[in-house]
């Protein structure tokens, strides 16, 4: 019934994106990637005719399936999700790292990998390791030196800056980085 537009209008908004969750299982089939392109791109289009460009929740979960299925028409959405919340920053830092979308280094150095919430900060790390983006670099070096100071964290969030498992990711993202670029 997602195929069908008529159908796919009368399912509540605020549930479209636990429908497309559930096409994960058949990424391997044609007609499900193109449904899923149809969803990500209806949506662009939609976000461009706005004022302040905005994606419904079942557009990202369009775009991180297409990313697993090593699709990049959802990358633009992916992006934008980068300065959104925290659920939306997770899933675009694992669906951008699996594209290996270098014009996102910028935007995670800029966003996830100033955020002070720990797992998200921990998530860009391993992202930026992932793209294997040597611009990253200078930015995992402040954060393996502990250079997060500035960060704006409020005394609620705990930041460990010399967290061992943090130390560890980065040192690995960098060298992962230097090991793709050598090649």
């Amino acid at each position: 019934f997602i195929g069908n537009k008529k159908r796919w209008a009368k399912v509540p908004p605020h549930q479209r994106d636990l429908v497309v969750r559930f096409l994960k299982g058949s990424l391997n089939q044609k007609k499900v990637l193109a449904l899923l392109r149809r969803i990500t791109l209806d949506g662009i289009a939609a976000a461009r005719r706005m004022e302040k460009p905005s994606y419904a929740m079942e557009v990202m979960e369009a775009a991180c399936l297409l990313a697993e299925a090593g699709d990049a028409t959802g990358a633009p959405v992916l992006r934008h999700a980068l300065s959104g919340g925290e659920y939306a920053q997770e899933r675009a830092l694992r669906a951008l790292a699996l594209l290996k979308d270098t014009s996102a280094v910028p935007l995670i150095i800029a966003k996830p990998l100033e955020n002070p919430f720990f797992p998200i900060l921990l998530k860009a790390v391993r992202a930026l390791g992932q793209i294997g983006d040597v611009r990253a670099l200078p930015a995992l070096a402040r954060v393996f030196n502990g250079r997060g100071d500035d960060l704006p964290a409020d005394r609620s969030v705990v930041f460990t800056k010399d967290d061992p498992d943090l130390r560890r990711t980065t040192l690995e993202a960098m060298a992962r980085i230097i090991e793709a670029n050598l090649r």
